[in-house]
This record gives structure tokens, C-alpha cells and sequence, in this order.
């Protein structure tokens, strides 16, 4: 058994705001990295673009962003001799997928593409399948992002293949037509479900996993209503370090930006858990339940006749 330093990245997030983002990102990581040196380094989930219903997302969707936000991973992977691992959104073979780079300090390049789009993010980008299993000097890796946690389809996937998961998550309240940020009982019950899904998923893998996650507020037009009525809600954090029992190492802070850093025991955990047979590790309240139908049955709709168009169009202007 060894064991390597780990960090996640907490971002503040600015939807739509590429350039914003990126240099958030970068700021963060070369922080983290001379503070703590560590071997592995995740940023969250959409980490160019945030998640919300909006047109800010899919306008995102271009290779200038897709060039800017890889060659940044690997930049900073080689300058800090390390892997760094993030998320966006991309154009690929005629669809827009949520792609995980884990780029390496030889400037090595690999990835995972979401498998199941969440909701609302059906409305700008397509599932695909793959291992989502990468080579490391630290022995194998398993990439996943989000709601990946919350399958059974996740844990069967990366069972016994590799040493260490890393996580890129981006979590968002339920939209509100009031300014501020929903507080109350019923977000921090889903922030405690949130946190506490990952920390199954680690025991039952008896793997040590990272999640980074986003903070920060967001406000976009209701959809339909010509930007008369706006929408608020906030990117909630949950960011989190947990061993192989999913004992948390280290908690991001519950509001802003921040990092955390902790060592992991890798290589030596053993065989995975028996996995249960409900292709889900948590329970979905009745709100999400309704949210993943209108997602699911609507977005892929919308999905097709315009998010994939307007990146193709987009496409064919940025050299």
C-alpha cells in the first residue's frame, strides 16, 4: 500500500463566463499546488461554463473554449507535475457531451464522458458510455462526475479496477423566483444526501474518492417568458476527500471558494463491497423525481432541435 496527496477545488462559478472561469481555476490550482504539492488536483464539474436552464450554457459550447480549458489542464498539470481533472462541455462527433480531461505532467490527455445527462442538463448535451478507467503513474483511476455517483451502474463500472476515484461534481439548488439563496430544512437535507451518496459510493468500492464541487450564485430568465420573470438559485457545495471506508479526510467550506487537501492510502483495499441490486445508491425526493421526468422527457427534444444545431453553427465561425 502507498499513499499520495490529494486535492479538490472548490470554484466559484460565473455561468457562461469562460474566461472568468478559467482564471479562477488556474489561481486556485497553482494555490493549492505550491501549498500542498499534491499528485492529483480535480476542479469541479462545468468548470468553464457552470450548469443552469440558460442560454449562457450552450453558448459556451465552442472549440475556442474546448482548446482554452485543455490546454490550461495540461499547462498546469506539466508546470505542477501532477493530474489534473475537470469538466466541460464539448462538440464531439456531431454531439455536445460533458467530458472529464484528466490531463497528466507529461501533458498526457484522457477522459470520461458523462453517461446519463441530470435533469435540465439534458437540454444541452447527449449521454455516452465508456470505462472512464485512466493509466496513471499511481496505478489506474476512475473518473466520474455528479449523479454518476448515485447508480449502482457507477460502482459496477469501476469496481476492483482502479486505485483512487476522482469526482467533478456540480450541484444546484432548486430554482426559486425570490432573490437569495434557498435555505432551510429541506437544503440542508439535500446537501447531507448529497455528501452522504459519495460517501457510500467510497465504501462500497473501498476506494479512497475525491469530489470537487462549485459554489456561487446564479440568476437566468425563465424560460418562455422573454426575461420578464427571472429565475435565482446557487451552485451548493459539497465538496469532499474520503479513504477507502468513506471516512471524510477533509470538507470544503459550505458557501464560498476553497481547497482541500489530504493523503490517501491507494493499492492495497481489497475487493469492493457486494453491490445492492436498486440501480440507485439514494433516495430521490418527489421534486427530483419531477425534475428528472420533465429533464428526461423534454430536454432531448430541445436537445435536438436546437442546442446541437447552434453548436454546429457556432462551430463553423470559430477557427
Amino acid at each position: 500500500m502507498s499513499s499520495v496527496t490529494v486535492a479538490a477545488v472548490q470554484l466559484e462559478l460565473a455561468l457562461g463566463e469562460v474566461s472568468v472561469n478559467l482564471s479562477r481555476a488556474e489561481q486556485a490550482v497553482k494555490e493549492v499546488c505550491r501549498a500542498a504539492e499534491p499528485q492529483f488536483v480535480v476542479v469541479p464539474e462545468f468548470f468553464t461554463s457552470g450548469m443552469a436552464l440558460s442560454r449562457g450554457v450552450p453558448e459556451t459550447v465552442s472549440r475556442g473554449t474546448r482548446r482554452a480549458a485543455v490546454e490550461l489542464l495540461q499547462t498546469m498539470a506539466v508546470e505542477h507535475n501532477t493530474y489534473v481533472a475537470g469538466s466541460l462541455l464539448i462538440e464531439d462527433g456531431g454531439d455536445v457531451v460533458n467530458r472529464m480531461y484528466l490531463a497528466g505532467p507529461d501533458r498526457d490527455l484522457q477522459w470520461h464522458d458523462k453517461d446519463v445527462p441530470t435533469m435540465w442538463e439534458n437540454f444541452y448535451f447527449t449521454g455516452r458510455g465508456d470505462p472512464g478507467v485512466a493509466a496513471t503513474r499511481h496505478g489506474p483511476v476512475g473518473l466520474a462526475m455528479c449523479w454518476e455517483f448515485c447508480r449502482t451502474a457507477t460502482a459496477h463500472r469501476l469496481a476492483d479496477k482502479v486505485n483512487l476515484v476522482l469526482g467533478a461534481s456540480c450541484y444546484w439548488s432548486a430554482p426559486s423566483l425570490r432573490q437569495g439563496a434557498p435555505d432551510g430544512p429541506t437544503a440542508r437535507q439535500a446537501r447531507e444526501r448529497r455528501v452522504a451518496v459519495v460517501r457510500r459510493f467510497a465504501g462500497l468500492l473501498r476506494r479512497p474518492v475525491v469530489n470537487a464541487t462549485a459554489a456561487g450564485r446564479l440568476s437566468a430568465p425563465v424560460p418562455g417568458t422573454l426575461g420578464a420573470l427571472r429565475y435565482h438559485a446557487r451552485f451548493e457545495p459539497a465538496t469532499q476527500i474520503l479513504d477507502g471506508t468513506g471516512t471524510p479526510l477533509a470538507l470544503g467550506d459550505e458557501d464560498g471558494p476553497c481547497s482541500v487537501v489530504a493523503s490517501v492510502d491507494i493499492g492495497g483495499a481489497g475487493t469492493a463491497a457486494a453491490l445492492p441490486d436498486d440501480p440507485w445508491l439514494r433516495e430521490r425526493d418527489l421534486g427530483q423525481r419531477v425534475f428528472w421526468w420533465f429533464g428526461s422527457t423534454l430536454g432531448p427534444v430541445h436537445y435536438r432541435l436546437a442546442a446541437r444545431r447552434r453548436v454546429r453553427r457556432a462551430d463553423r465561425g470559430d477557427d
